[in-house]
């Protein structure tokens, strides 16, 4: 394979993508906004069936030409987010390393880590052409993103405001979509291009209760995007010989525990969809073994016939090749860290509201309340969405996963860039202007 193509689909959920086969538990697992009266418990047990029942066959999940990817590709079914929050979690695909080694562990004030190498860091040593087009100013060079490419493409048509000599902005699919093409357009021999879509992120501007029904219907615009990106590579002879990943870098909670993501570490905004189209010979097939985002970057070095060993100057991938399991050898179920914090309010990013680390392995969960010292244990299995903590009753479940967080957290090297005091501020007002920020968190 010659080239990679990224897609990263900020925000979505496995159920907004007609190729995962699942669908949300419900689109009114929330009260109706504005209708609220006494007995409206009862009520729901009756209007909750019936509306799923009426609505759902008109919202079932449209995304033909992303399937199309899953069927010549690998589709993984149990891919876990390292971070539910956009920079960390792209930090982790990007680098292959957890977040407390590439450096972002907060929204505000950290970046990548010097000695971490990013995946376009590696192909352009190797002479790869390397052009990146994001959606929004999430993924802004301030967090060190930008590292190793060629193109970092900010310039938006759709800026919603400027602060200063900082442009907010987020653009839509069909802008980004733009820009990455005519940078193919352009370019010849072997490339990575980076693709980032901010659409469905704006879910979280919707009421609660309609969120899930929002971004089913956005991912079916996106998917016509994606369309035009594999009819290029098509019409240019190339789309046999290129790698396209299709993933996302968090879900979203819909109100089940938090109203959307980042506050918590629960499965409904770590499992993302994750699909990678490579070489004929893996096309067709479903992992249900659990994977991590940090196993993005040495998959797709080892399917371009790279070296996984990054310079001795930097630090080693933690994240694993998933060839040996896609090709059904042996492989041990891998552990998936995941990390978040949640700041007390805007102008105190110091001071953390609360703070969580979690461990995933073999069907369980252990998630640790950092700042309390708490932990919760959840049966994935038989509570899927994690409403019942079992850990007075599974105490050596508990002492095992413990454990395992001890002994990845004291192997690790702990690494963290910092950002300056203009950076910071740039940085905020950037996210009060996505919307992220109030006069306190949310």
């Amino acid at each position: 394979m010659n080239n990679l193509i990224m897609i990263s689909l900020d925000c979505v959920r496995r159920e907004a993508i007609h190729c995962y086969h699942s669908s949300f538990p419900s689109y009114f697992h929330s009260e109706i906004p504005v209708v609220r009266f006494k007995g409206m418990g009862k009520l729901k047990r009756f209007y909750v069936p019936i509306v799923d029942l009426l609505i759902k066959p008109f919202v079932t999940p449209s995304t033909p030409h992303i399937d199309r990817v899953a069927t010549d590709g690998i589709l993984f079914t149990q891919a876990v987010s390292q971070a539910p929050y956009t920079p960390a979690s792209h930090a982790s695909i990007f680098t292959g390393l957890n977040p407390f080694n590439h450096g972002i562990r907060q929204f505000v004030g950290f970046k990548i880590n010097p000695k971490a190498m990013t995946l376009a860091e590696r192909l352009k040593r190797d002479g790869f052409q390397t052009g990146g087009v994001v959606g929004s100013n999430a993924l802004g060079e301030v967090y060190g993103l930008h590292r190793g490419f060629d193109l970092y493409d900010f310039d938006s048509n759709q800026s919603i405001g400027k602060v200063g000599n900082l442009k907010l902005f987020r653009r839509d699919h069909k802008e980004v979509t733009d820009k990455a093409l005519q940078w193919m357009s352009k370019i010849d021999g072997r490339f990575f291009l980076f693709v980032h879509y901010f659409d469905i992120h704006e879910t979280i501007e919707h009421p609660i209760t309609y969120q899930p029904l929002y971004q089913i219907l956005k991912m079916k615009e996106v998917d016509q995007s994606i369309r035009r990106i594999t009819q290029f590579l098509k019409d240019k002879g190339v789309y046999d010989d290129t790698i396209i990943v299709i993933l996302s870098d968090h879900g979203n909670d819909f109100g089940i525990h938090e109203p959307g993501h980042r506050e918590y570490l629960y499965d409904t905004t770590l499992l993302v969809p994750f699909i990678i189209k490579a070489d004929r010979a893996l096309g067709g097939l479903r992992i249900t073994q659990q994977v991590r985002l940090i196993d993005v970057m040495p998959t797709v070095l080892e399917l371009l016939g790279l070296p996984l060993d990054n310079p001795e100057d930097y630090e080693q991938m933690e994240g694993v090749s998933l060839l040996p399991l896609c090709r059904r050898h042996y492989q041990e179920e891998l552990p998936a860290y995941s990390e978040t914090c949640m700041e007390s309010s805007d102008e105190r990013w110091d001071i953390l509201k609360n703070s969580y680390m979690s461990l995933r392995f073999s069907g369980w969960k252990i998630i640790v309340d950092k700042i309390n010292h708490k932990k919760s244990l959840y049966n994935l299995n038989i509570d899927p969405f994690e409403c019942n903590d079992v850990h007075m009753t599974n105490k050596d479940m508990v002492e095992l996963l413990s454990q395992k967080l001890d002994n990845l957290l004291t192997q690790s090297a702990q690494m963290k860039g910092t950002m300056s005091e203009n950076e910071i501020s740039m940085v905020k007002e950037s996210l009060r202007g996505l919307g992220y920020l109030d006069d306190e968190a949310k």
